[in-house]
């Protein structure tokens, strides 16, 4: 029987309740924990002093102040063969207490009263260079800790994209401030700063295979997905622990399990053109890049649309090319190194797309390299 430690979200602990409970087994559960607040000083405050009456919810709010995390594992390293691990409530953001001291700016927080006024206290948003900073230096701490304290625990970085659609084929509305696509881009910059530090199995579902879920017991939002998904990612963790079981070595170039893997091309070159129906009014794209060049050049996702006004698609985040062989068009920013991209699209009442394709933008052969392009529609 593996014994499985979750830290994270509904994602980690909803994919839980797929798993076999006759041979897996839940030793614990820290929700609601930026890693960011687990590694910073402790925030003096009880969290019972506030007005919240959920014991589940006191218990996360005063794990968070305290910054548990890494004390709540220690106690659980004889036992934990496995930590589920999932980024969405970094979502959240921090709250800054002083230089050292960060919380988690979550629901929970706010609902407490403990802080009063939540918005009157310096807000660190998720995805900022801030955050991203705060964000490198944890998860270098954590890789620390897991060295000295866990080394027979093996990590599953449970690594979806947000859905761009629920399972009526409508586009999800913007959450947390973030639409799916905005979501997903800082999701892999911050997977990427894991995967540069720890040893990780990841499991990972292609954006195209994830779908919302309007009947979730917990509500729409793009990380409360179909079953379908939380099957497929308990179905990804049976691989992992049938290698363990026949101790194949695993390394960490190949922890991460995808499907139908393409090979790499140059962004350089023209690409294929994906046709769309005139019905798809909401639509995505998703690719992985390796660049070789500096952050801040650009590629773009090219749209031939009919019907379209300029001032319309602002809304779209689209705009107007002076080639013809672009069209409409949307930049997306290239980090250096390997990551996985999203765009999402929802277009306009009357305005049809008949083919969507990524392409270079002012680079040279060989600066950057895509693979595994698919259109979500």
């Amino acid at each position: 029987m593996a014994s499985i430690y979750i830290y994270g979200s509904c994602v980690s602990r909803d994919s839980f309740d797929f798993i076999d409970k006759s041979e897996h087994r839940l030793l614990g559960y820290t929700a609601r924990q930026s890693l960011i607040s687990a590694v910073s000083k402790p925030f003096l405050a009880a969290a019972e002093s506030g007005v919240l009456e959920s014991q589940f919810q006191i218990r996360n709010l005063q794990g968070d102040f305290d910054g548990n995390l890494l004390e709540t594992l220690s106690a659980v390293s004889a036992e934990a063969e496995y930590i589920f691990w999932d980024l969405t409530d970094e979502r959240l953001g921090l709250i800054k207490i002083d230089d050292f001291t960060f919380i988690t700016k979550s629901v929970e927080l706010a609902r407490s009263g403990i802080l009063g006024d939540i918005n009157k206290h310096e807000w660190v948003k998720f995805g900022t260079q801030e955050h991203l900073e705060l964000w490198q230096e944890a998860v270098r701490v954590l890789a620390d800790f897991v060295r000295a304290n866990l080394p027979s625990t093996r990590i599953v970085l449970i690594n979806l994209p947000w859905a761009l659609l629920d399972e009526q084929g409508q586009p999800i509305a913007r959450t947390w401030d973030l639409l799916p696509d905005e979501a997903n881009n800082l999701l892999a910059k911050y997977a990427a700063v894991i995967e540069k530090y720890l040893d990780v199995y990841e499991i990972q579902i292609p954006w195209d295979k994830v779908r919302a879920s309007s009947a979730h017991k917990w509500g729409l939002a793009p990380y409360h997905y179909e079953d379908e998904v939380y099957e497929q990612v308990i179905t990804q963790f049976s691989h992992i622990t049938a290698q363990q079981a026949s101790a194949a070595p695993l390394t960490h170039s190949s922890s991460t399990l995808h499907t139908e893997q393409q090979s790499w091309r140059d962004a350089s070159h023209n690409s294929d053109k994906f046709e769309l129906l005139p019905s798809d009014r909401a639509f995505g794209i998703h690719f992985e890049a390796r660049s070789f060049v500096p952050a801040g050049r650009k590629m773009l996702v090219a749209l031939s649309l009919e019907g379209a006004d300029d001032a319309s698609l602002s809304s779209a985040r689209l705009m107007k090319s002076g080639l013809a062989s672009i069209g409409y068009f949307r930049y997306l920013e290239i980090e250096p190194g390997q990551r996985s991209y999203f765009a999402g699209f929802t277009l306009p009442d009357g305005v049809t797309c008949n083919g969507v394709k990524v392409m270079g933008w002012q680079i040279g052969a060989g600066q950057i390299e895509i693979r595994n392009v698919r259109v979500v529609s």
